[in-house]
């Protein structure tokens, strides 16, 4: 039943770092303090993108427990990533 944020990024990706700073600040908010959060990365963890089925780097999942609530895919808008985080919650 833990509320779960993973953010799919690449290194080389510009969106990727538009989204990091944001991530960073929302998971310091403390409505976000018990979220588990993880970086899944798109070069390097290629099991890991099938099993969540991402196809592109820049997609962030929040995950109720087992249940995925929400997916965006290259937004860099802050309070559209909140509200993603929020639908975990």
């Amino acid at each position: 039943g833990k509320s779960i944020f993973i953010d799919v990024a690449a290194p080389w990706c510009p969106v990727c770092k538009r989204q990091e700073p944001i991530i960073k600040s929302l998971l310091q908010k403390p409505e976000f303090r018990n979220m588990e959060a993880f970086t899944v990365d798109f070069d390097n963890q290629k099991d890991a993108l099938k099993a969540l089925g991402v196809t592109r780097q820049s997609t962030l999942i929040a995950f109720k427990g087992a249940k995925e609530t929400m997916r965006n895919v290259g937004v860099t808008d802050p309070k559209t990533i909140e509200d993603l985080m929020r639908s975990a919650l």
